[in-house]
């Protein structure tokens, strides 16, 4: 009996020292374990912890986007008096557009940036936020997405899981390449152009006459080098700051698109954070994420224009006439799009303007 005592005993021990070890481990990136699935709404204060914001996004620190991510991690933490850390990953570090933008709508990480074009896998209505030639300019772009516009596409992404606070400007596309300046549209025939892993980008490029290779944008640079692509298409900050200007010789101002990026957070952990935690990430998301980068994204186009330029690449305006051609060209996608969406169509595009 005492022997069998003696066992129970032990096992009760070793039980009671697991209870008491085994939940404080942090992962090997020095991170929280499972960043996004503390939605209890104790958000770590119950144990005196920091609050952590995990956040990811494929741009270098650099550019807007990444500076916008480390005047918000500065701002938050200062804010919260240290109660909340924000861990930024640039460059694609926690995988591309759609990878990162997954991880916030499962709640593996808190918070992102990216491509408006990735929301099209939940549903397509959100190309129409892309469609070409849409906006006279980023004056027009500024005050639609600023405006209901913008307002509309916020209210169908909490429909699939995501908290948006609103819009980053990542700058009128245009294309680059490494054959020839591209003043037609007939220049485009031929050419093999990296395009996002959208229909719609796909079905645009087949209209201008190109050959459209659908990728991420983390695998841009090393198919540029390496010839699987002749080109792509991409705002000028964008062309400039992840060097493509290495690889490309020519940079025509087709202005086709103006790319919107949705500042998201996970809903599930956001409606857990205290009011004032709430407060904190809503001011600095609103105030850095959006506002200051739009500013500064917007200041600094014509500026990321002339560094392309001076860094030996070809940047060619297209004339009137030569911007016409691609209008005309891509007529077919707006009654496509009307065909397949109807009502949603009209509603979005009608607040366009």
């Amino acid at each position: 009996m005492k022997r069998i005592a003696a066992v129970l005993l032990a096992i009760c021990m070793v039980f009671a020292f697991a209870a008491c070890g085994g939940g404080g481990e942090e992962s090997a990136s020095g991170g929280e374990t499972a960043a996004g699935s503390e939605s209890s709404g104790d958000s770590g204060a119950a144990s005196g912890e920091a609050l952590v914001i995990k956040a990811g996004h494929v741009e270098t620190e650099e550019s807007p986007l990444g500076q916008s991510f480390i005047k918000f991690k500065e701002w938050v933490e200062s804010e919260s008096g240290g109660s909340i850390r924000v861990d930024v990953y640039a460059n694609g570090e926690l995988g591309s557009d759609r990878q990162v933008f997954e991880a916030v709508n499962l709640g593996t990480i808190q918070m992102s940036v990216g491509s408006i074009s990735v929301l099209t896998q939940y549903d397509e209505k959100f190309a129409l936020s892309m469609l070409p030639f849409t906006f006279d300019g980023p004056e027009a772009e500024n005050a639609a997405i600023m405006g209901s516009f913008g307002q509309k596409i916020i209210d169908w992404m909490a429909d699939y899981g995501f908290k948006c606070f609103g819009f980053q400007y990542d700058g009128a596309r245009s294309i680059s390449n490494s054959k020839g300046p591209i003043n037609t549209v007939a220049d485009m025939k031929g050419l093999k152009i990296r395009v996002m892993e959208s229909d719609l980008y796909v079905r645009l490029f087949n209209l201008f006459g190109a050959n459209p290779t659908p990728m991420s944008f983390t695998e841009i640079y090393t198919a540029l080098s390496q010839g699987t692509v002749d080109g792509q298409d991409n705002p000028p900050s964008l062309t400039y700051e992840s060097k493509f200007t290495e690889v490309q010789k020519y940079y025509s101002l087709t202005r086709h698109t103006y790319s919107e990026c949705p500042i998201v957070a996970n809903p599930d952990w956001f409606n857990g954070l205290t009011a004032e935690q709430q407060t904190i990430v809503t001011e600095g998301a609103e105030t850095w994420l959006r506002d200051w980068q739009r500013e500064t994204a917007m200041g600094l186009e014509n500026d990321y224009i002339d560094k392309i330029r001076e860094s030996g690449v070809e940047v060619n305006e297209l004339t009137p006439e030569g911007l016409e051609t691609f209008k005309e060209a891509v007529l077919p996608m707006y009654e496509e799009y009307e065909e397949k969406l109807g009502d949603v169509y009209g509603e979005l595009m009608s607040l366009a303007s």
